[in-house]
């Protein structure tokens, strides 16, 4: 039997208050104190469900985590915080499964590079996936732990909003006749060649 496709709509809608993004507070004796941080207003990341990719547009945090002096790192610990924050918003665990190296081979450096810092050993440990269904955008969760360390990315859904803007003819003139040349700033769709 063929397993079913991951479907979001399967999952309630959660309608618990929540705080301000990235919502998560590490468990008390953990820190992300002396690791760097991923923080990025527009992104894309691959959450990793029932053995696929699942492409996630929106905004996103992401940090490296680790135990504090006089606290020993503990998995299950870390985990089981994590599981309850989740719960505690209304959302659930979606998947926990190793990556495929080919698979994240496929992600790229604006993965592997650009999510450094919240990643996570993703060639050797296990994923653990979250969602919160939200009618505003849902929130993923994406969360490896080692023996040594943990890593988690924050993903809100939310749409493209355009920030450059075109110049006005007469600036464009005014521009071309001070310098004889103009600057345009073009924007691609990802990973395509459409403007």
């Amino acid at each position: 039997q063929t397993p079913q496709a991951f479907d979001i709509n399967r999952i309630p809608v959660s309608t618990a208050a929540l705080g301000d993004f990235p919502y998560f507070k590490l468990p008390a004796g953990y820190s992300s104190k002396g690791f760097s941080t991923t923080n990025k207003r527009f992104a894309r990341f691959p959450f990793w469900v029932d053995g696929q990719t699942h492409w996630v547009e929106g905004q996103f945090y992401g940090a490296t985590f680790s135990n504090e002096p006089g606290h020993d790192f503990s998995i299950l610990e870390a985990t089981r915080n994590f599981d309850a924050m989740v719960q505690q918003m209304g959302g659930v665990k979606v998947s926990e499964g190793k990556v495929p190296t080919e698979e994240i081979k496929r992600w790229g450096d604006e993965i592997t590079l650009g999510f450094v810092a919240g990643l996570g050993d993703v060639y050797n440990d296990p994923v653990k996936t979250y969602v919160i269904r939200r009618g505003e955008g849902n929130i993923w969760l994406h969360l490896v732990t080692t023996s040594a360390n943990g890593a988690y990315v924050v993903g809100r859904e939310k749409a493209f909003e355009q920030t450059a803007q075109l110049l006005p003819a007469s600036a464009l003139k005014q521009q071309i006749d001070a310098s004889g040349k103009v600057a345009l700033q073009v924007n691609f769709a990802s990973d395509k060649t459409d403007i």
